[in-house]
């Protein structure tokens, strides 16, 4: 149909954002704020904000629809961006309000993206439509992670993918538009929260939350929390290991010879760029003591793809699930461990691509499970992220009131989901046993 084409065009263009990968270089090198700064002060808005909105996102949706969420996310995203071009050096006023945009949009999309679900065919499982959701997502994230390292490389400079990542959001905004109101089934979905405000009972929770509902909530909660962990944390640490940048020089080299093909896009990118902000203008040159953050997070991606993708192929189901599923939360925590041991910014970098690998299979593993509950999907999905915000939080005021550094911090998230890993041992022993 060709709203369903406005809505897949709508989330190519949301999730089309190189500026992404580049948020904390951005921060620092051009609006001058220290490394401790956002880790400390900054970040924890961003999941206090994302704690918030995971408790009132479903609750929006009741009321507005996916249709209306998709927009209002998408608006949120874009004025973040707005303030990005007119916020002054250290400014932390601004900070803290794009931290709090952020967090709301990000919690959003999580929340919203059950659309897919309302619009799939009749024939096609729940699962199999969030598990393409994931997979379309990632493939996108592929791109941009590129397409913004080698912009950064043909300009010196983060304005480019800035602007290319607003331009992408208005496209969003009008995609999603062009759906239309009556296009999307926004039929009435509910929260915890207004399950428990309408009198459901606690027969009712336990009747949801079974055994298999509670493994791959704790395994989507642990996936969660370490692959943001990952993603928020990983630029502070490799900024702090820069000094060894010098035995990357040649991984960062290779990746920019072997890609050059993404020159033809960043020099058209750049140069329509050019027309409309004098500063921006072409200048290409591989900086060897540049951190890698965009090639770096493609790899991940690929990665992360390629093993969703397999899965497809080689179907695992019922008992040996939980357990293949237990193998990957345990060398998912064993990559937080590494990444808080190593001094090497080589092995950051490769410990970084294994984790954001693994996190991306289990997200995708435990909402494919999750997705067959499609009537309750948005009641997990939002408590999944509340749980999730409730960590983030607990451990960046423990480690701000401790004056930890981004490293120190994975060591917290270590022992935090370790923690939840037994729990979940726990459960999925009692699944074996049935």
């Amino acid at each position: 149909m060709k709203w369903y084409a406005f809505l897949v065009s709508h989330y190519i263009c949301r999730m089309l954002l190189p500026m992404t990968s580049f948020i904390v270089p951005f921060l620092v090198e051009e609006k001058k704020f220290t490394n401790k700064d956002i880790f400390n002060k900054i970040t924890p808005i961003f999941f206090i904000s994302s704690l918030i909105a995971s408790l009132i996102g479903t609750i929006i949706i009741e009321m507005i629809g996916n249709r209306n969420t998709l927009l209002i996310d998408t608006g949120l995203e874009l004025l973040a961006y707005i303030i990005f071009v007119w916020m002054d050096e250290r400014s932390f006023v601004f900070g803290y309000l794009v931290a709090l945009l952020r967090g709301m949009s990000t919690s959003l999309t999580s929340v919203s993206k059950g659309v897919f679900l309302d619009i799939k065919p009749d024939e096609t499982s729940g699962s199999k439509v969030i598990r393409n959701y994931n997979i379309l997502k990632k493939t996108i994230g592929i791109v941009s992670c590129l397409i913004g390292q080698d912009v950064y490389f043909s300009c010196k400079n983060h304005r480019s993918n800035l602007y290319f990542s607003m331009a992408m959001l208005i496209l969003a905004l009008c995609f999603g538009f062009l759906i239309g109101n009556n296009n999307i089934n926004d039929k009435k979905v509910k929260s915890l929260i207004s399950e428990i405000l309408n009198g459901g009972s606690f027969g009712k929770l336990v009747e949801i939350y079974n055994k298999d509902i509670l493994f791959y909530s704790l395994m989507n909660i642990i996936g969660n929390v370490l692959y943001m962990c990952l993603a928020m944390y990983s630029a502070n640490i490799f900024l702090e290991r820069k000094k060894t940048v010098s035995e990357v020089g040649m991984m960062g080299k290779i990746l920019y010879k072997i890609l050059f093909p993404f020159r033809a896009i960043s020099f058209s990118i750049v140069k329509i760029l050019s027309f409309f902000d004098g500063s921006i203008f072409y200048q290409r040159s591989y900086e060897k003591n540049a951190l890698i953050y965009g090639y770096i997070d493609a790899l991940a991606k690929i990665c992360g793809v390629i093993m969703s993708f397999l899965m497809t192929l080689i179907e695992i189901k019922g008992k040996y699930l939980v357990v293949h599923s237990l193998f990957l939360i345990v060398a998912l925590i064993a990559a937080i461990y590494g990444l808080g041991y190593t001094q090497s910014l080589l092995h950051s970098y490769i410990i970084y691509i294994i984790g954001i690998s693994l996190g991306t299979y289990m997200n995708i593993v435990s909402g494919s499970e999750l997705a067959k509950d499609k009537e309750h999907l948005h009641i997990f999905y939002g408590t999944n992220l509340f749980i999730s915000s409730v960590i983030h939080i607990s451990i960046s005021y423990i480690t701000k009131w401790r004056n930890c550094s981004a490293e120190d911090k994975m060591f917290y998230y270590f022992k935090t989901c370790l923690t939840c890993f037994i729990l979940n041992c726990t459960i999925g022993f009692l699944i074996l046993k049935k």
